[in-house]
This record gives C-alpha cells, sequence and structure tokens, in this order.
C-alpha cells in the first residue's frame, strides 16, 4: 500500500468535483459524512461569521481562489454572473 498524501487526496476530490465527474455528496459520503449535516454546518458557520462581520479566506463570496479580498467590483460581476445563470 502506498503513501497517502490528504493534500494530494483533497485536491483530486476538488478536481473532479470542479469537472463534474463527481458530485459534491458522493465525495462528502466517501469521508463518512452526510451532505445536509455538512451544509447545515457550513450554514450555522457562515451566519455566525457574518453576523460578526468577520472574513475567512475560505468563503468564496467575500475572496478569490488564493484567499485575497475581493473587491466590490469583483463581488458585483460574480454575483451578476450568478444571477444570468
Amino acid at each position: 500500500m502506498g503513501l497517502v498524501d490528504p493534500v494530494k487526496d483533497c485536491m483530486a476530490d476538488v478536481m473532479a468535483v470542479r469537472a463534474g465527474f463527481e458530485s459534491r455528496g458522493d465525495v462528502v459520503a466517501r469521508r463518512g459524512e452526510d451532505v445536509e449535516t455538512l451544509d447545515n454546518t457550513i450554514a450555522e458557520d457562515k451566519a455566525r461569521s457574518e453576523a460578526f462581520n468577520l472574513i475567512f479566506d475560505s468563503d468564496a463570496s467575500h475572496t478569490d481562489q488564493k484567499g485575497s479580498i475581493q473587491t466590490l467590483t469583483e463581488r458585483m460581476t460574480q454575483h451578476l454572473i450568478n444571477e444570468e445563470e
């Protein structure tokens, strides 16, 4: 059995979901979690951080893929793109 690399495993999951080869729910289930429970936890965390005006680099509504804070223009552009979809 080969060595396990959790970073590569995680990146492989991200790539598979983004490419549409696997659903996010499948990845969550494979990790032994329930997707609805996870989604509720994420929503609660997000609501709590917004209540305290906290911004984390993992929040795509406020940051780009590198974790940098998005400008207002970038956020508005993404909002308009999402509305058109």
